[in-house]
């Protein structure tokens, strides 16, 4: 029986991307929509600590498009 040789450890390819450290969804934070109309929450999404949030999207409880805005 001959020996095999340990494996070796993959080298990169000229011109690959280096994987970035996962670590970064730390600095954003968890927030609740709120529709402006008629105060329902119904979205959930990530945004910066110095912005504050607010979008038009479509409201399920009042038929259309409306501003909604961060809530906690």
């Amino acid at each position: 029986m001959s020996a095999t040789p340990p494996p070796r450890a993959r080298e990169p390819q000229p011109g690959a991307r280096r994987a970035r450290p996962q670590g970064g969804a730390a600095t954003r934070l968890e927030v609740v929509l709120c529709c402006t109309e008629c105060k329902s929450r119904n979205y959930k999404t990530t945004k910066r600590p110095d912005k504050v949030l607010s979008i038009r999207k479509f409201c399920k409880t009042c038929g259309r498009h409306t501003l909604h805005q961060e809530s906690k």
